[in-house]
């Protein structure tokens, strides 16, 4: 059995820290990308505004697991990226975040055929130190699984 891979170059996205997470999320969806891991989920941003964020994915065949249905851990990726999206509209210039918690509940299988998956984020608790937005992931405007994120705001690039 060999391994598949992505062929091709992930697309880049520079941090730019003079921007407000509102500004870097809003240039992502100009940009119409993700990069880095998220983007070879086939990741594309639909919208951004204060507290909130939306993204769609494209799912193939190399994200489903052999029961025919796409692998729960896409979900779980779009959970947090809908959820840090959301949080990341709230930080400040200088500002990066990093989730610290993640919690999810599957309501639904996402078959392997599906077109497009929708991930949605919306904000519930913001201070100084930490923002907290819960996610939910659509298909065909059913409710597949919910969840939320919890982020830190660090000043400077997180790690």
């Amino acid at each position: 059995m060999t391994s598949g891979s992505i062929t091709g170059i992930l697309p880049q996205f520079d941090l730019d820290l003079s921007l407000s997470g509102l500004e870097i999320a809003q240039r992502w969806v100009e940009a119409g990308l993700v990069a880095g891991f998220v983007g070879t989920l086939g990741v594309t941003p639909l919208s951004a505004e204060r507290g909130q964020m939306r993204f769609a994915c494209r799912p193939g065949s190399h994200l489903a697991n052999f029961t025919g249905t796409i692998h729960g851990g896409v979900a779980a990726s779009l959970i947090d990226v809908a959820g840090a999206g959301a949080a990341l509209t709230m930080i400040d210039v200088g500002e990066t975040l990093l989730t610290v918690d993640l919690q999810l509940r599957y309501l639904a299988p996402i078959g392997e055929n599906t077109e497009t998956i929708i991930a949605e984020g919306r904000v519930r608790h913001h201070d100084q130190r930490r923002v907290v937005a819960e996610s939910t992931i659509y298909v065909d405007d059913r409710v597949v699984a919910i969840g939320s994120v919890a982020v830190i705001r660090k000043v400077g690039k997180a790690g």
